[in-house]
């Protein structure tokens, strides 16, 4: 029962560390969700676009399959 409770405090005090790293050094700290740009001109293109409700990423890319190099640079450029 000991080493089970000493095994959670330190794996609490490794996440700990490590958010706090991840949060200071790395850019993970100052990333933020940005506003677009003409949102309404937006909305209204996509409100004709889409018909379906759910998730959706742009730009799109079709994930069932690797992509080649080509591909990868074109999605990339988008």
């Amino acid at each position: 029962m000991g080493r089970v409770m000493l095994a959670g405090v330190l794996s609490g005090i490794v996440v700990f560390v490590w958010g706090a790293i991840a949060h200071m050094l790395l850019p993970l700290g100052t990333m933020e969700i940005s506003i677009l740009p003409a949102e309404n001109d937006m909305l209204g293109a996509v409100s004709k676009a889409i018909s379906q409700p759910g998730f959706y990423f742009f730009p799109g890319r079709d994930m069932s399959e690797t992509p080649t190099q080509a591909e990868k640079q074109a999605w990339e450029a988008k």
